[in-house]
């Protein structure tokens, strides 16, 4: 244990302020000297000391290269697993069997499987320059109290004018400082085929000024359909034909915004209107199958989060959708993740759920943010 080398322990904190252009997250978390970053690094550091010595290097390796995102995904599962009073066994690396999930713990007495997967266009990617010239002049701007985070949908196909940007920015600015609670107030920009959406995410105490810039948030355009989602928990539920025990597939959805009823369609169905009769019916189109013919009954159920990275994971509620025709049990409600289930012909949410910051105790890294 004493041996070990933690995250981030190639790096000196000597950054001041916001991400740069071009810089992925794990290297701001790691270089940044900021409350927030300094606090950040703590809980990683004793989140890695929790993963068994069998597994760490393989893992420490994975989380400091380009797959960080998903290696803190993993993290952040088996915190969570711990939290709950699971002892999540991770698979030991270079084994000879057959295919093993990450997890392997018990809940209720009952041996349950947990597969984390993510999907989608890796937020630690690199913009292209055009990008990464108008962040670089939008994070200069540090003459509001209001957070924003970035989405970017779609990248210019030429250089646009980095200035007149900032300038529609510090305009749109002024109009959200006259709302009363700006917060989820959203604009656009537009220029050359780039499209950029920003979202007040934040408001730092006692009207502060700061760096207005709080996030990145990209969205892909490769992503418009729920079909990598349903082909992400389909081959997971393919993975592993001889587990003797029920299997939880974990989906991170790295870039785009996949909410409760498209969740719903995928996995249990869709509805459809009846011309003739003028009624809505529902089609047991999902990858649960149908009460007659279910599918993938060892899949327990499938717990969909989306953007989870270090930099953000705390406002986050991660949801649970239970299958109802598994072979396993069906009476498993997880603390603290809101949990969607059938009930009398229906899908409805049958317990609330909480943030990561609740569900792994870590309340003061919101505060922290908005105050950096």
């Amino acid at each position: 244990m004493a041996n070990r080398v933690l995250p981030f322990d190639e790096f000196e904190a000597d950054l001041h302020g916001r991400i740069q252009p071009g810089m992925n997250s794990y290297e701001w978390v790691g270089r940044t000297n900021s409350l927030f970053a300094n606090r950040l690094r703590q809980y990683i550091c004793d989140w890695a000391l929790n993963i068994p010595e069998y597994t760490y290097n393989e893992w420490i390796r994975s989380f400091r290269s380009r797959q960080h995102h998903d290696s803190f995904f993993e993290l952040i599962l088996h915190e969570y697993l711990l939290k709950i009073g699971l002892a999540p066994e991770m698979t030991p690396p270079g084994e000879e069997r057959t295919p093993w999930p990450d997890f392997v713990c018990s809940n209720h007495g009952i041996k349950l499987a947990v597969e984390a997967t993510c999907f989608g266009k890796d937020a630690a990617a690199a913009f292209t320059p055009e990008t990464d010239s108008v962040i670089h002049e939008l994070t200069s701007i540090n003459c509001s109290p209001l957070v924003l985070g970035m989405n970017v949908i779609s990248e210019p196909t030429k250089q646009p004018s980095s200035a007149k940007i900032a300038q529609q920015f510090r305009d749109q600015l002024k109009d959200l400082e006259q709302i009363g609670d700006p917060v989820g107030a959203s604009f656009s920009i537009n220029a050359n085929d780039g499209h950029y959406k920003f979202e007040v995410i934040g408001k730092r105490p006692n009207n502060k000024n700061g760096p207005v810039l709080g996030a990145f948030m990209p969205e892909s355009a490769h992503f418009q359909s729920s079909v990598p989602f349903r082909n992400a928990v389909k081959r997971k539920a393919r993975k592993y034909p001889t587990l003797d025990c029920g299997l939880i597939v974990a989906v991170n959805n790295r870039d785009y915004m996949h909410d409760v009823e498209a969740s719903i369609e995928v996995l249990f169905g869709s509805s459809a209107y009846h011309v003739n009769s003028g009624e809505t019916l529902w089609r047991w189109d999902g990858l649960f199958g149908t009460p007659e013919i279910p599918e993938h009954q060892n899949v327990v159920g499938v717990l969909v989060t989306q953007r989870v990275r270090a930099t953000n994971f705390f406002s986050i509620k991660p949801k649970f959708f239970q299958n109802p025709w598994t072979q396993y049990s069906d009476e498993i409600l997880w603390p603290g993740l809101e949990t969607w289930q059938l009930v009398d012909d229906s899908f409805g949410r049958v317990q609330e759920g909480k943030s990561f910051a609740d569900l792994l105790d870590t309340q003061d890294l919101e505060t922290l943010f908005l105050q950096s």
